[in-house]
C-alpha cells in the first residue's frame, strides 16, 4: 500500500513546497505512511535546501525554505523509518496581515490542490 501512496505524496510535497508554503501552516496533518527520506528526496528534487534532524522526542524533523520563507516538516506516529503523520509548519510574525487574511489566502491557494 505504501508504494501506491508515495508518488502521489512526493508530487504533492514538491508542488506545495514550491508554490504555497504559507498554506501549510494551517493545514491539518495528513495521513502519510511515508519516511523522512521520501520527503527529503522530494524537496531536494524541487531544488529546495534540506536539513534533516531530530525533534526532542527522536522523531525526524526537516528544516527547509522556499521564496525566503523558512518551514519545518514534522513527523509523528513513526514506526522505524515510516511515519503515519506529516505536518508542514511555518510561523509568521507580523502586524501587516490579519489571521483572517492569511486563512482566506490559505483556503484560496489550497482549493483544488489536495
Amino acid at each position: 500500500m505504501r508504494s501506491t501512496r508515495k508518488p502521489k505524496l512526493t508530487g504533492l510535497l514538491a508542488g506545495i513546497a514550491m508554490s504555497t508554503v504559507a498554506t501549510l501552516a494551517l493545514a491539518q496533518p495528513a495521513e502519510a505512511d511515508v519516511s523522512a527520506d521520501d520527503v527529503v528526496d522530494a524537496l531536494a528534487r524541487a531544488g529546495l535546501p534540506v536539513d534533516l534532524g531530530e525533534d526532542p522526542w527522536g522523531e525526524p524533523e526537516i528544516t527547509s525554505s522556499v521564496g525566503g520563507t523558512n518551514f519545518d516538516v514534522l513527523f509523528f506516529d513513526c514506526d522505524g523509518d515510516v511515519c503515519d503523520t506529516v505536518t508542514f509548519a511555518v510561523v509568521y510574525v507580523t502586524s501587516d496581515v490579519s489571521m483572517k487574511q492569511m486563512n482566506d489566502w490559505n483556503i484560496k491557494s489550497l482549493h483544488g490542490r489536495l
